[in-house]
């Protein structure tokens, strides 16, 4: 009996140890593999794609970027803000900064999109909004681009300049730098590139492309008018004091007579004149066209993606139908 008993003693203490045993080890494995989840060193290349400076608080993180070491080519860019959600361009093989390949490619290295600003052909400074899809492709439009390298900025403005396109993209790279990428696209298909980088020479180079005209036009909400068409408005609108105001047949027909008779076409940026005026024209088939007036006495006119310009009329009189034209902002 006590035979018995012992032996039956041993069968328990075996079958508990071994059970202990297997629990010591599982324990073990959750551990490790607890440990290869949470370990950096053992993190899937793929994994490190995410946003890598996206916080779970977006507003306390940009407020940490505006208060920061912002480089003074930066400088009152941030006043135009940013995008809410950051939009990555991914590069695994380049987190440093832009640069033109010997075969003349522009590689971009992973970093975020924090803004595109746009500077309209009226001189308005606003924020493109399009989606992280739009956004994409205009960067891959560029990297498809053949680059010529510049010694030096190009300045081909005001003399010979048809620009219908100008951004300032703002990124930061995978190392918190930051960048700034230029582009001023014209009427003839070319673009120069002018980058600026922490830490970097700034790069200036220069591409030709009918696609990404396209692209860029798309963006800035850029059409071709035919002013031919604003001889027959139903509407005149002049923007006064935050407020449409429309026009009365008198100025309605004063501005047809000069559209028809004193307006010629002229290359964009024409001396940076300030586009204060703003007025709306209702055509007949109900189509609007925005017209953007300038507000000193340069007489230019822009108009979807070109610029126009009233002519003088006799010296006695020069300047007479360019004050026509101011006039319909004057208040009653």
């Amino acid at each position: 009996m006590k035979a018995k008993k012992k032996v039956l003693l041993l069968a328990t203490f075996f079958i508990l140890s071994v059970f202990l045993y297997a629990c010591k080890e599982d324990n073990q494995s959750l551990s490790q593999k607890d440990l290869e989840v949470t370990n950096p060193e053992k993190e899937d290349r793929g994994d490190k794609q995410e946003d890598f400076i996206e916080k779970e608080d977006v507003e306390e993180d940009r407020q940490k970027q505006l208060a920061g070491d912002i480089p003074d080519f930066l400088e009152n860019y941030f006043e135009f803000g940013t995008y809410s959600k950051k939009i990555r361009i991914p590069n695994t093989d380049n987190m440093e900064c832009v640069a033109i390949t010997e075969e003349k490619r522009m590689e971009i290295p992973e970093c975020n999109v924090l803004s595109i600003l746009l500077d309209t052909l009226y001189n308005d400074i606003v924020l493109y909004e399009g989606t992280p899809e739009e956004i994409k492709d205009f960067f891959g439009e560029i990297s498809k681009l053949e680059f010529q390298k510049k010694k030096e900025y190009v300045d081909t403005l005001p003399l010979d300049a048809d620009c219908v396109f100008e951004a300032d993209n703002i990124m930061v790279n995978g190392h918190g730098n930051y960048i700034r990428m230029h582009i001023r696209s014209f009427s003839d298909g070319i673009h120069y590139f002018d980058i600026y980088q922490e830490n970097q020479d700034v790069i200036y180079a220069s591409a030709k492309s009918e696609s990404l005209l396209g692209m860029v036009k798309t963006m800035a909400g850029l059409k071709s008018v035919d002013i031919s068409k604003l001889e027959k408005i139903d509407k005149l609108e002049a923007f006064i004091d935050n407020l449409w105001i429309p026009l009365d047949e008198e100025k309605k027909d004063m501005f047809q007579a000069i559209f028809k008779e004193k307006v010629k076409k002229i290359k964009n940026y024409s001396g940076g004149c300030p586009f204060d005026y703003r007025l709306k024209a209702t055509l007949h088939d109900g189509e609007t066209v925005d017209i953007y007036y300038a507000s000193d006495s340069c007489g230019a006119l822009v108009i979807g993606d070109s610029t126009y310009e009233v002519e003088l009329a006799a010296k006695e009189e020069e300047f007479k139908y360019r004050d026509q034209l101011a006039d319909f902002f004057s208040k009653p």
